[in-house]
Parts: structure tokens; sequence; C-alpha cells
């Protein structure tokens, strides 16, 4: 069995806090959803 990456799953809550897993389209687009959040 192979150790897991902290954050790998969505149980644990790394996952949630941290941009783990994810690829640099979907962490831009939660930026941009925040930014235009704030300036709106």
């Amino acid at each position: 069995m192979s150790a897991s990456r902290a954050g790998a799953t969505p149980g644990d809550p790394v996952h949630w806090l941290v941009p783990t897993g994810r690829s640099g389209r979907s962490i831009a687009a939660g930026y941009v959803a925040l930014f235009a959040m704030v300036v709106w």
C-alpha cells in the first residue's frame, strides 16, 4: 500500500484548504471568482 499525499481525498480537511490535486485552470478559476465578488 502506498502512502497518500496530504489532501489527496475530499475527506481530508487539507483538500479543502490547500489547492492540492487540482489543475491550474481550476485554481485560477477560484481566484477569478473571488476577485469578481470583491469587485462587484
